[in-house]
């Protein structure tokens, strides 16, 4: 799916909360994690947060975010990555 789309059916509300999850899963689009990442649902937001290829500007959005478990999750993956680089 194009990022086009994505954001027309994303706009219509005809992706189930199930396949936005799924999206945020396996998706490696930024711009769809982007437009994601502003999802009502946490979980939605959960997956993003947690998908590799989540830009750091995304994750850390989400690391303020209102609910508990995505904001632990968001900074648990900066934490990771701040931690990778300096092993390099």
């Amino acid at each position: 799916m194009t990022i086009k789309e994505f954001k027309f059916q994303y706009a219509l509300g005809v992706i189930s909360e199930k396949d936005l999850a799924n999206i945020a899963i396996t998706t490696s689009s930024e711009d769809i994690l982007s437009v994601l990442a502003y999802n009502d649902n946490w979980f939605v937001r959960y997956w993003v947060a947690i998908n590799s290829d989540t830009p750091t500007e995304v994750v850390a959005y989400l690391s303020d975010d209102e609910n508990y478990t995505v904001k632990k999750a968001a900074r648990k993956v900066l934490w990771e990555n701040k931690n990778d680089r300096k092993r390099i």
